[in-house]
Protein backbone atom coordinates (compact mmCIF):
# COMPACT_ATOMS: atom_id res chain seq x y z
CA UNK A 1 0.00 0.00 0.00
CA UNK A 2 1.38 3.31 -1.25
CA UNK A 3 3.97 4.02 2.19
CA UNK A 4 0.28 3.71 4.25
CA UNK A 5 -0.65 6.74 2.26
CA UNK A 6 -4.81 6.48 2.79
CA UNK A 7 -5.65 8.94 0.28
CA UNK A 8 -3.36 7.62 -2.66
CA UNK A 9 -4.37 3.93 -2.22
CA UNK A 10 -8.00 5.13 -2.08
CA UNK A 11 -7.57 6.80 -4.99
CA UNK A 12 -5.61 4.14 -6.98
CA UNK A 13 -8.09 1.68 -5.80
CA UNK A 14 -11.35 4.05 -6.45
CA UNK A 15 -12.61 3.18 -3.32
CA UNK A 16 -13.46 5.84 -0.32
CA UNK A 17 -10.66 6.35 2.23
CA UNK A 18 -12.89 5.04 4.94
CA UNK A 19 -13.23 1.58 2.99
CA UNK A 20 -9.48 1.22 2.67
CA UNK A 21 -9.52 1.98 5.98
CA UNK A 22 -11.85 -0.48 6.88
CA UNK A 23 -9.91 -3.40 4.63
CA UNK A 24 -6.89 -2.82 7.12
CA UNK A 25 -8.08 -2.70 10.44
CA UNK A 26 -11.35 -4.51 10.49
CA UNK A 27 -14.10 -6.13 8.80
CA UNK A 28 -14.85 -5.25 5.30
CA UNK A 29 -18.13 -7.06 4.78
CA UNK A 30 -21.23 -4.04 3.64
CA UNK A 31 -23.19 -2.94 6.96
CA UNK A 32 -26.83 -3.32 7.00
CA UNK A 33 -29.26 -0.39 5.69
CA UNK A 34 -32.28 -1.82 6.98
CA UNK A 35 -33.80 0.54 10.00
CA UNK A 36 -33.28 -0.56 13.37
CA UNK A 37 -37.26 0.42 14.40
CA UNK A 38 -40.02 0.99 12.33
CA UNK A 39 -42.59 3.82 14.00
CA UNK A 40 -45.17 4.09 11.18
CA UNK A 41 -45.84 -0.07 11.17
CA UNK A 42 -49.49 -0.94 12.10
CA UNK A 43 -49.99 -3.42 14.69
CA UNK A 44 -50.83 -6.72 13.58
CA UNK A 45 -54.62 -6.52 14.33
CA UNK A 46 -55.14 -3.44 12.42
CA UNK A 47 -52.79 -4.56 9.37
CA UNK A 48 -54.64 -7.79 8.55
CA UNK A 49 -58.39 -5.99 8.43
CA UNK A 50 -57.29 -3.22 6.55
CA UNK A 51 -55.55 -4.69 3.99
CA UNK A 52 -58.89 -6.98 3.52
CA UNK A 53 -60.69 -3.98 3.52
CA UNK A 54 -58.42 -2.61 0.60
CA UNK A 55 -58.52 -6.30 -1.58
CA UNK A 56 -62.34 -5.64 -1.42
CA UNK A 57 -62.33 -2.00 -2.14
CA UNK A 58 -59.56 -1.59 -4.56
CA UNK A 59 -58.10 0.99 -2.49
CA UNK A 60 -54.61 1.57 -1.34
CA UNK A 61 -54.17 0.69 2.42
CA UNK A 62 -53.07 3.99 3.06
CA UNK A 63 -56.63 5.75 1.63
CA UNK A 64 -58.25 2.77 3.95
CA UNK A 65 -56.17 3.29 7.33
CA UNK A 66 -56.99 6.84 7.11
CA UNK A 67 -60.66 6.27 6.07
CA UNK A 68 -60.78 3.89 8.92
CA UNK A 69 -58.82 6.18 11.69
CA UNK A 70 -61.46 9.15 10.62
CA UNK A 71 -64.45 7.51 11.62
CA UNK A 72 -62.65 6.10 14.68
CA UNK A 73 -61.11 8.34 16.90
CA UNK A 74 -59.60 5.97 19.37
CA UNK A 75 -57.31 4.05 16.55
CA UNK A 76 -55.23 7.30 16.06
Amino acid sequence: MNNKNLSKTAKILGVSRQTVRRAIYGPLEDKSRKPKTCPRKLSSELEKPISQEAKRTGFKNTYVFHFICSENAELK
